[in-house]
């Protein structure tokens, strides 16, 4: 089995969908507020993004998580490298995730 090559959020959600994931459905998305942010890493089989959300119901700031896929993966199943939400900010995010591809190497 070949690994695809993922690059853009595009290839992610088309890669997810393809595979029967529902994570980035326009309606999943919309119900949890949800955004797809780059960068979009590739390492191997295994892609780091980050994702925000915000809760309507109760007007909270948008808050940042930083996930990983395993594109080997048999149910598509994302996780979080961290805590869910833990960022304030896209910027401390992003820092979060190249601080954790930096101690990958």
């Amino acid at each position: 089995m070949t690994t695809p090559e993922i690059n853009t959020r595009g290839d992610l959600i088309r890669h997810m969908q393809r595979n029967g994931s529902h994570f980035f459905d326009t309606e999943t998305m919309r119900f949890f507020n949800s955004r797809l942010l780059g960068p979009i890493v590739q390492k191997g089989v295994i892609v780091y993004f980050i994702t925000s959300e915000r809760c309507d119901i109760d007007h909270s700031p948008r808050k940042y998580t930083v996930r990983m896929l395993n594109l080997r993966s048999e149910n598509m199943s994302v996780c979080e490298i961290g805590e869910f939400q833990q960022h304030q900010t896209m910027r401390d995010a992003r820092r979060a995730l190249k601080d954790y591809l930096a101690k990958l190497v």
